[in-house]
């Protein structure tokens, strides 16, 4: 698998959960992914990312998906300069980036210049020893 990127507009509000999740399904599968395990954790990841996004940013302006043969990158763009932090998993909400890092192998975020930024997540793409479909 050489180099992929797909930059996708989402719908405002909560519809863009459903959205990407929906996106993220289709590039994956175009691009032949097919491992189970690493389709529901980037699923879970992109809805958490997202959420994220819509509930304390204010809305995003994209998502990009991108792979290799190493890994998957999902990264939502969103105007609100207010950097991302963890919060205590008792805190309504409060698990969303405690799931990014967890099912991760780096995650982070970029500020723009000006206004907004990028909230990012890679996940590993399985050895051929794990990998696993269903």
């Amino acid at each position: 698998m050489g180099q992929f990127e797909a930059e996708v507009r989402l719908p405002p509000g909560v519809r863009a959960v459903a959205a990407a999740r929906a996106e993220l399904s289709r590039v994956l599968a175009g691009w032949g992914v097919r491992n189970a395990e690493l389709l529901h954790s980037s699923a879970l990841v992109v809805t958490e990312l997202v959420a994220n996004a819509v509930r304390h940013a204010g809305g995003l302006q994209r998502l990009v998906i991108s792979a290799d043969y190493d890994s998957i990158t999902l990264a939502v763009d969103d105007l609100s300069p207010t950097l991302p932090r963890f919060m205590p998993p008792s805190e309504a909400g409060g698990r969303g980036l405690l799931i990014v890092n967890a099912l991760s192998v780096s995650c982070g975020f970029l500020k723009h210049a000006g206004d907004g930024k990028r909230v990012w997540a890679r996940l590993a793409r399985p050895t051929a020893g794990d990998q696993r479909s269903s």
